[in-house]
C-alpha cells in the first residue's frame, strides 16, 4: 500500500460521496497508518472534512493537526491517548469505551477544553483499564458484557465472536467495581 494508492482511493470516494467523509486510520487492524503528509494532501478536498485517528500515537495526531487546515477536524479514536491528543489540539473523539462511560469521556473533554489539565489527566487515567479490557484484551465481547452489567444493553457478540468466559467476566466485573469505587470516593 502506497501513499499514492491511498490518496487516489480516498479522493475517488470523496468525489463520489454525497455526504462529507472522514478518513479513518486504524493501523492495528489495517496495518496501514494514514500519516500527516497524506492527510495534508487529502484535506484539500472539499468533501474530506476530517479524520478519526485510532493509531494510539498522540504525536502523530499532533503532526496531522499541524499539517491540515484549521477547519479540518482531527478526532481521536484511541482512549489511551485521549487526553494527550486533546491537549495537542484534537477536536474530539469517537471512542468505543464511550458507549459504556459517556459521562467520563465528556468530563475529560470538557476539563481539557477548560484548561483544567490536572483534572483532565486524572479523569483520563480512569479510562486506561476499560480501554485495555475493551480493546486488545476482550474487545467487543468485553464491551458488550460491560454494557449489560452497568444497565445498558450490550447483548451477545455476533458470530464469529464468542461470549466471554467466567474469568474474563470476573475481570471486567472487578474493573467496574474499582471504577465505581474511585468515582464514589471523589464525591
Amino acid at each position: 500500500m502506497t501513499e499514492s494508492a491511498l490518496a487516489e482511493h480516498y479522493l475517488r470516494v470523496a468525489d463520489a460521496a454525497r455526504i462529507p467523509i472522514l478518513v479513518y486510520s486504524v493501523p492495528v487492524f489495517t496495518h496501514v497508518t494514514v500519516e500527516a503528509p497524506l492527510v495534508a494532501r487529502l484535506s484539500k478536498h472539499p468533501n474530506i472534512i476530517g479524520m478519526k485517528d485510532s493509531s494510539g500515537n498522540a504525536q502523530g495526531v499532533a503532526e496531522i493537526i499541524a499539517a491540515a487546515p484549521k477547519e479540518f477536524q482531527t478526532l481521536v479514536g484511541s482512549a489511551s491517548t485521549l487526553y494527550e491528543s486533546l491537549e495537542k489540539g484534537a477536536g474530539g473523539a469517537i471512542l468505543a469505551v464511550a458507549c459504556a462511560f459517556p459521562e467520563l469521556c465528556v468530563e475529560i473533554y470538557e476539563a481539557s477544553r477548560a484548561g483544567e489539565r490536572t483534572k483532565a489527566h486524572s479523569l483520563a487515567q480512569k479510562l486506561m483499564a476499560p480501554a485495555k479490557l475493551f480493546g486488545p484484551q476482550f474487545g467487543i465481547a468485553g464491551l458488550k458484557y460491560a454494557l449489560d452489567r452497568i444497565g445498558y444493553y450490550g447483548g451477545a457478540p455476533r458470530s464469529p465472536l464468542l461470549p466471554l468466559d467466567a474469568s474474563a467476566r470476573s475481570e471486567i466485573d472487578t474493573m467496574l467495581s474499582n471504577l465505581t469505587a474511585q468515582t464514589a470516593h471523589q464525591l
